[in-house]
């Protein structure tokens, strides 16, 4: 009878102790990361056997890069891409399209071709600036979550724009326009994602601010641009030209940091970043 109660307190201790254990699980950083030392993480009740590999969930983006300080410089470096953008779309919108439907729409309505031109855009932006946005949410980019997505939509932009400027008729402009859409909704998803991300909540009053003298600039300078330069043709390729110039600055002073998927046996899920 005493062994039978023996037992019964050692079962009903090693009960509580796996109800209870958090295992530490230490992950050398250099399969992670590249880089030396060790990263440790604490998963409260996961199981003792859990295997790590990476390339399976992201971590968050609530870390210490997101509440490094950011300088002056880095400010305008992040905010410089909204220049380019206000630069590019506030005249092309105003000026350049009106008056390049006018040109190629010959026997049609100038307002019925704009009207359809434009509303088709609409369409394209709305399919896809919500996938953009939340496929870069998850991407494990060497380059980081944003800026892939940033380098793709500046490269098609301004494929777009040159067909833009050369279009011989109004069904290769409307689909050059239609590509500058999605690609333009390509880019500035996952960049307005940029801020939360990488600026600490202390701060991001100040890039508000970076972001809003910068979109001023960008219009100023957009229609310095066409007031200067009345060819459409010269318009699209000049400011082109800033819309592209602009987002490699933000790109470069974009400090990422790739995500790692990490996923442990029966379920548990960690997600983690490196760098």
């Amino acid at each position: 009878m005493a062994e039978l109660d023996s037992r019964r307190d050692r079962d009903h201790d090693h009960l509580q102790e796996d109800d209870t254990e958090t295992n530490s699980l230490l992950v050398s950083s250099s399969s992670l990361t590249g880089g030396s030392g060790e990263m440790r993480m604490q998963v409260a009740g996961s199981p003792k056997s859990g295997s790590i590999n990476a390339g399976d969930m992201p971590r968050d983006s609530n870390d210490k890069q997101a509440k490094r300080m950011l300088s002056n410089v880095e400010m305008f470096g992040l905010s410089c891409y909204w220049f380019g953008w206000s630069a590019l779309m506030s005249p092309l919108f105003i000026a350049v399209i009106p008056q390049q439907i006018e040109i190629l729409s010959e026997d049609k309505s100038k307002g019925s071709a704009l009207g359809d031109t434009l509303i088709w855009g609409s369409v394209v932006a709305i399919l896809v600036a919500p996938l953009a946005g939340s496929i870069s949410d998850t991407s494990t980019h060497p380059w980081g979550r944003r800026k892939p997505f940033i380098a793709t939509g500046l490269v098609i932009a301004s494929f777009a724009l040159l067909l833009m400027a050369i279009a011989p008729n109004l069904k290769m402009y409307a689909c050059a326009f239609l590509l500058l859409s999605a690609a333009n909704n390509v880019t500035m998803s996952p960049y307005t994602a940029l801020v939360p991300d990488l600026v600490p909540q202390s701060q991001r009053g100040t890039v508000s601010s970076w972001l809003g003298v910068m979109s001023f600039l960008g219009t100023f300078t957009g229609g310095l641009v066409t007031f200067f330069f009345p060819s459409p043709v010269s318009d699209l390729i000049i400011l082109g030209l800033i819309h592209a110039g602009s987002g490699l600055i933000t790109m470069h002073f974009s400090r990422e940091r790739p995500l790692v998927h990490v996923h442990l046996n029966h379920g548990s899920r960690i997600t983690s970043r490196h760098g």
